[in-house]
This record gives C-alpha cells, sequence and structure tokens, in this order.
C-alpha cells in the first residue's frame, strides 16, 4: 500500500502593530488552511478504510464477483510460483469444493492447469461421456474460488486430453496427446498467441523412438538453463514418470542414462506401482538448487531432488479411502499462499470435479513474477 507523506504548513515572521487588521486576517487564513489539511486528512484516512473493506471484499473466499470479460488481447499472462514446502505444510481442502464442475451432466472434467496473473486461468480436459471425446476447456476466476466458463465449456482444441499449458517464448505451448487412458504412442504439441488459437507445434516423444514406453498419458513442460523438459506418466508396464529433455522441440532423449522411469517415484497400489499426473512450474522448477513436483498415486504427493532423476516424496494430501482417489494437481503460488488445484475422483462412477486446496504455512521463497505479457 502506498503511503502518503503530509508535509505542515510553516507559519512566518513577526507582526506589526500597524497592521492588527492584517493579522488578524492571516491568522485566519491560516487557521483555514490549517483546518483545511486536517480534512483533507480525514478524508484520505475514509478513502483508505473503503479500499481496504473493498480488497477485503473482493479477495474474499465467498466473492461471487464475475470473471473479466476476454478480450483480442487473449486470456492473459501466467504467474504460478511455488515455494518449498516444510514438512508440516499439508494441504487443507476449502469449504467451497468444488470450485469448478462440469456444464452438464453428459460431461466430466479434469487434469487442470491453473495460470495467474491477476486474473485466473484454467486450461483442462472436457470429457463428452456420451461420445467418449475430449478437448481443452477455459474457465477463469477473480479470486481462485468462484470460476466461470469460458463460452459455456465450449472445446477450444478437440481431441486434447493429459495436456499441460505453460506460457514461454512469448506464447502459449502445450503437450498433449489424444486418447485416453494408455492408448496414445505419441505426445503432440501446440502453440498459441493468446490461448483461443492454436498452431500444430512438432511432435513430441514416440513409442517408436521409445520402445520401452507402451503409452504416453499425462504431460508437463518446462524450460530452465536454455533446455526444455517434458515430464510424462508413461505405461511401462505400470504408470511411471519419464523425464526427456530436448534443445528445440524438435529432437528428445531421455534424462537418465538407463532409459528408464523415476523409480523413486513410484508408489505401490492394489499390488502395483503408480506415479502419475505430474505437475512443475514451468519458469522456476526449483528453489535454491531443490526441484519441486507434485503428483498423484491416489493421493497427491510433493517430491524433491536435486538432479531430477532421485526424488524424495511425501503425501500432502490424502484422498478418503475407497475411491478412485485425487488426481491431476496444479498448484499456483499467489499472495503466500499455494493453490493447489486437482481432480477429484473419489466417488467412482460420478463426473469429476475440480477441487481446491491451501497450503496454510508454507516457507515463501520467492516474490510474484509474471510469466506472460
Amino acid at each position: 500500500m502506498a503511503k502518503s507523506k503530509h508535509g505542515g504548513k510553516k507559519r512566518h515572521g513577526g507582526h506589526h502593530h500597524h497592521h492588527k487588521h492584517k493579522e488578524v486576517k492571516y491568522t485566519l487564513l491560516d487557521s483555514a488552511v490549517t483546518n483545511g489539511w486536517w480534512l483533507a486528512a480525514g478524508a484520505l484516512l475514509v478513502v483508505v478504510i473503503v479500499v481496504i473493506a473493498l480488497a477485503v471484499t473482493v479477495l474474499s473466499p465467498s466473492s461471487s464477483t464475475a470473471p473479466p470479460s476476454q478480450s483480442s488481447s487473449g486470456v492473459g499472462a501466467a504467474y504460478s510460483v511455488s515455494s518449498v514446502f516444510t514438512p508440516s505444510a499439508q494441504f487443507v481442502n476449502v469449504e467451497q469444493n468444488p470450485v469448478l464442475s462440469p456444464i452438464s451432466g453428459s460431461f466430466a472434467i479434469e487434469e487442470p492447469n491453473v495460470l495467474y496473473n491477476g486474473t485466473w486461468i484454467m486450461f483442462l480436459t472436457v470429457d463428452n461421456l456420451d461420445t467418449s471425446t475430449h478437448g481443452m476447456g477455459m474457465a477463469t476466476s477473480h479470486d481462485g474460488y468462484v470460476w466461470t466458463w469460458y463460452n459455456n465449456g465450449a472445446w477450444i482444441i478437440d481431441n486434447w486430453i493429459h495436456g499441460s499449458v505453460i506460457w514461454q517464448t512469448n506464447q502459449y505451448i502445450t503437450y498433449y496427446v489424444t486418447c485416453c487412458c494408455g492408448g496414445c504412442t505419441e505426445v503432440l504439441s501446440a502453440t498459441s498467441p493468446d490461448g483461443f488459437t492454436w498452431t500444430d507445434g512438432p511432435v513430441g516423444p514416440t513409442s517408436s523412438q521409445f520402445p520401452q514406453i507402451t503409452a504416453f498419458d499425462n504431460t508437463q513442460l518446462w524450460f530452465q538453463d536454455d533446455t526444455w523438459f517434458l515430464m510424462i506418466e508413461c505405461v511401462s508396464p505400470h504408470l511411471s514418470l519419464f523425464l526427456f529433455s530436448s534443445p528445440d522441440r524438435v529432437t528428445w532423449s531421455l534424462l537418465d542414462p538407463g532409459g528408464t522411469a523415476l523409480a523413486s517415484l513410484d508408489v505401490p497400489t492394489g499390488g502395483s506401482y503408480q506415479a502419475s499426473g505430474p505437475w512443475m512450474h514451468a519458469h522456476r522448477p526449483s528453489v535454491n538448487g531443490v526441484y519441486q513436483l507434485w503428483y498423484h498415486a491416489i493421493d497427491i504427493h510433493y517430491a524433491t531432488s536435486t538432479d531430477m532423476l532421485n526424488w524424495t516424496q511425501e503425501v500432502v494430501l490424502s484422498a478418503p479411502t475407497g475411491g478412485a482417489g485425487y488426481e491431476d494437481p496444479s498448484v499456483a503460488f499467489v499472495g503466500g499462499v499455494n493453490y493447489l488445484y486437482y481432480t477429484n475422483s473419489y466417488s467412482a462412477g460420478q463426473p469429476n470435479n475440480i477441487n481446491l486446496a491451501l497450503a496454510p504455512d508454507p516457507l515463501t521463497c520467492c516474490g510474484s513474477e509474471s510469466d506472460g505479457p
């Protein structure tokens, strides 16, 4: 909040007995000016109080303020800076859940990608349950709690699923697949200047290039030290996370010299292992040399590493027992709080929703950082 400094009015010099009427006039004027300053200061105080009250109202979790209309300049910049967690920094679900639901009973939603630049933007998968098809949808919010569908949930990209969206090199970039549940043998990409109009980009990793991988699912792209990194949930033979790198987004290689998955992230689940739905901050994947990763294996896990190959992980949000679990984390760091959005797949057989959980005690490491135009 900007501070205003008020300068006092200094009175000048002695008075002459021959001009007592002037002395009275001067004294009245001086009093009027002094009172004017007090009135101005009082008015400023009232304005400050009103502004604070309005800010509290706008930022309140229960605010129902509608998101701004979209413009030709696009959906805006992305800002989402993570912080390094203390061991006790577990996420807590908000009472408003779900914060986003399908547009009708014929649809399910999943895999949120949340970006922030003063307005909250969510790219996510919208599944048509009647036709078993899917595409990219978008929703926006003023406060991170109340969301409004863009264009009533209409797809921006057809046949888009398991995708990630980042802002980098003055454009939005997405990596995704076109089919569900371990059926795709290649990863596709597209770019957009505004989030609405997309152009196909180079093909990512394929099973023909990496035969140890049967199929590709969820993706996460980031850029660091002039290198592109792509972490992908793969079937090989169980769901595991593989890490690829590329100098140009055209030629990809596995970061692990043995060509294997990141086994330290595997979690025992139902007689097998799983590591799925990776999310890392696209502009700041590491803090003080520590890489940070969120992913799911029934619960939401948080992992750290110093080399991106060997990870230490812990559960930061536990799903209720008996259901499909919590999936597809996406984290935004805003105002000293970590906002974790995820797919609530707990109620088996019910359309998925998007939920929100907060980390109450993060160790703040980073200031605000704008990722876009």
